[in-house]
């Protein structure tokens, strides 16, 4: 089982603006092939998915000239499109495998199909998830200026990318960004302060104060006019003066130019969450933890920073805890095992986990794991928090 039967995909078509009002329930007859397309189209984005396809066999029987390859293209994202969002996946794959290889082959570039705009970034995030055509779909996506569809892509090719889990990092069209001297201290504090607060409508004020506790000693940063220097150099530092977007005294995170890998693993647990299957569900998590490297900005001790990462550090372990529980409610102790195992990798002090993991080796008659584990856990807490239980 993988991500695609899992709706993680759903994610990227479930934005879509339906337009069923603007669809006609006449019957459908034959057309030139653009006013069929455009008809399939609006059926699919209505959600009338039996419809569209009944179009799309119809368009394919209709007599008459053959369709350009644009035509024969658009039919096939459609079809693809189709396909995805009525579960077959499998199928729904192969078509926009297709789809992309003859674009490539005939030279096909964005502005001759990438409308609907919004359809066409949900394809192509499809395919760059599945390795599809990869560096052909980042040429179409860049030409066209598409927004993701998700911020829980990792293949998507943003143009600046932010890593705040278990390392603080910056990389600006693939290269990681780089500099020295204290020139440079306010700007990434100020960028850090805003990933505190999760990038996203952050008041000025609350900026200016997380970033004055953070330097009492500073007397620079008691005015608005210290915040705008910071900004315009972050803005400089990071090349794309859209990237920081500043309105009504609040700041955010451009989320057409920038990935953030908190934003893409908070994302994902609210997938875990709700997936009807704990298998679903065990498979998006681990893609989760791939993001989780370590704590959120690990190693600053500011205090909006401890928040911010003691409030992802709870996330992270109530979905798991959520998930574990679902495994042991089945009776699915390997599972349950295999989780509890991974994160103990990452919080090895967390009793809990430390409890559940050693309850997996005992319902699965693996005592003498079971034995080695709780010695090795109260060894450690013995060390390292000087406790004896």
């Amino acid at each position: 089982m993988t991500t695609r039967n899992c709706g993680f995909y759903s994610d990227f078509f479930s934005g879509l603006p339906a337009f069923g009002s603007c669809v006609s329930d006449s019957p459908l007859t034959c057309q030139a092939w653009p006013s069929s397309l455009t008809v399939v189209a609006d059926l699919a984005r209505a959600g009338r998915y039996a419809q569209a396809e009944a179009a799309l066999a119809l368009c394919a029987a209709c007599p008459g000239d053959s369709p350009s390859a644009v035509d024969t293209l658009r039919r096939l994202f459609l079809m693809a499109h189709v396909r995805l969002c009525q579960g077959a996946c499998s199928e729904g794959l192969e078509v926009l495998h297709r789809a992309f290889a003859l674009g490539r082959e005939q030279g096909v570039e964005a502005s001759a199909v990438c409308q609907p705009a919004d359809l066409f970034a949900s394809l192509c995030a499809v395919a760059l998830e599945e390795a599809i055509e990869p560096v052909y779909v980042n040429r179409l996506v860049k030409q066209a200026g598409l927004a993701a569809p998700s911020p829980a892509l990792v293949r998507w090719p943003y143009p600046l990318r932010f890593y705040t889990l278990g390392r603080a990092a910056v990389v600006v069209d693939g290269q990681p960004l780089r500099f020295s001297g204290k020139a440079q201290h306010r700007p990434m504090l100020l960028l850090h302060c805003l990933l505190a607060r999760g990038g996203r409508e952050v008041p000025v004020s609350a900026l200016l104060r997380a970033m004055r506790e953070d330097r009492e000693d500073d007397d620079g940063l008691k005015s608005r006019g210290a915040f705008d220097m910071a900004l315009s150099r972050l803005r400089h530092l990071l090349g794309e003066p859209q990237a920081l977007l500043l309105g009504d005294g609040h700041l955010s995170l451009n989320q057409r130019l920038c990935w953030v890998d908190a934003w893409a693993c908070e994302r994902l647990l609210g997938h875990v969450d709700r997936a009807d299957d704990p298998a679903c569900g065990q498979i998006l998590f681990e893609r989760a933890l791939d993001l989780y490297q370590g704590d959120f900005l690990e190693g600053e001790e500011s205090a909006w920073s401890v928040l911010a990462r003691e409030r992802m550090r709870a996330h992270l372990l109530r979905v798991a805890r959520r998930l574990g529980d679902a495994f042991e409610r089945h009776g699915r102790w390997a599972e349950a095992g295999d989780l509890y195992a991974r994160l103990r990798e990452l919080f090895p002090l967390d009793e809990d986990l430390c409890r559940h993991l050693i309850h997996s080796h005992v319902e699965r008659d693996e005592l003498a794991q079971a034995m080695g584990l709780y010695s090795r856990c109260r060894e450690l807490m013995t060390k390292v928090l000087g406790v004896l239980r």
